[in-house]
């Protein structure tokens, strides 16, 4: 009984050891997957992005080589001396490979009340296509 609590103890100690060797000092702030729901529509794809305490010039939207990621900063943005805090600066990232079906160029994003949208219209390469069936009797 006792081997098999040294052996937890050991695992605990061996991932927490882990942890800190990979994790970088440099920077205070934590990074956060946002969680995200995906809509396919008619035309394309519409995905919602939850960002609260993003705002537009601390967002940042890039599609490259067919994966889309979202990055944006949340800060207080508060000034004044600061008595007691809870909230500390987070970065929201997120990665999505969309390929070749999205029409790049006609992409359009809102940001509203901590939520992006992004409107993802289907590539004509994506477009579902219909196929006539001739009958021969």
């Amino acid at each position: 009984m006792t081997e098999k609590k040294d052996i937890q103890k050991k695992n605990t100690q061996m991932t927490q050891v882990e942890t800190t060797e990979v994790r970088e000092a440099t920077r205070p702030e934590s990074v956060v997957v946002p969680a995200t729901d995906l809509y396919e529509v008619e035309d394309g794809w519409v995905l919602e992005a939850d960002l609260p305490g993003v705002t537009r010039d601390r967002l940042t939207v890039e599609i490259d080589q067919g994966v889309l990621t979202l990055r944006g900063e949340a800060h207080t943005g508060r000034s004044g001396a600061l008595l007691h805090h809870e909230f500390s600066p987070v970065i929201y990232e997120r990665r999505l490979r969309v390929g070749n079906r999205v029409q790049v160029d006609a992409i359009a994003a809102d940001l509203g009340h901590g939520v992006l949208t992004l409107r993802l219209p289907k590539a004509a390469e994506a477009k579902l296509k219909k196929i006539t069936v001739a009958v021969n009797e």
